[in-house]
């Protein structure tokens, strides 16, 4: 992540994505399915943009992981009613850093995960982030430490919490540098692997003992 960072310039990511620099980024990652919760992201996105004012900087959602299916079909038809002129949905690509390095704010929506690697890798990114605290992500964010958390399937606790991140962002109160910090001391390789290669050696010892 440093690496790509240290070699890709954000306006110029943006601008092959086709997102202006005036804009705000708000982009939901993940594979696009009923356990990601996108649908309760449709709704907040409304809830969002009845709240916001009108001589704000303009602001761009995304979904990014999109792929052809009944989901997708539905999620299509809700903004479409919704009226969701601000939200593009982008397919499942490869450049999936493209887009951390663009925005300005993750949002993982989920009901359910484990440890979700997406998460870390927006902390890693120093992209600040909103999300549901569900199961592992709760080990991983500390609320209003290193990100903001709200509970699974709702979509006005989410709206409310975008507004909160943002105006914190534009306060100079961000949270990234501490995600980033965390994710560095209890996240990178350089920390875990040894742990790991260590308790696997214990484990196999123990097995072979008389």
């Amino acid at each position: 992540i440093e690496t790509f960072q240290s070699t890709h310039d954000r306006s110029a990511l943006r601008r092959k994505h086709g997102l202006r620099d005036d804009e705000i980024v708000i982009a939901n990652i993940g594979t696009v399915c009923e356990r990601k919760g996108q649908h309760v992201f449709l709704r907040a996105i409304d809830l969002f943009n009845r709240q916001r004012a009108p001589s704000a900087p303009p602001v761009r959602f995304l979904m990014v992981g999109a792929r052809e299916d009944l989901t997708l079909g539905l999620l299509r038809r809700d903004a479409a009613r919704l009226g969701l002129a601000n939200l593009t949905f982008v397919p499942e690509t490869p450049d999936v850093f493209d887009f951390f390095a663009a925005a300005d704010l993750f949002v993982c929506t989920s009901f359910e995960e484990s440890f979700p690697r997406v998460v870390m890798e927006a902390m890693a990114f120093r992209t600040p982030l909103v999300s549901t605290d569900v199961h592992g992500i709760a080990e991983l964010i500390g609320q209003r430490q290193d990100g903001y958390l709200v509970p699974p399937g709702d979509a006005a606790a989410l709206a409310r919490m975008l507004h909160t991140c943002l105006a914190k962002e534009r306060s100079g109160k961000s949270l990234a540098p501490t995600a980033y910090s965390r994710v560095l001391r209890f996240h990178d390789a350089v920390q875990v692997l040894p742990g790991h290669a260590a308790l696997a050696g214990e484990a196999f010892l123990a097995g072979h003992v008389d």
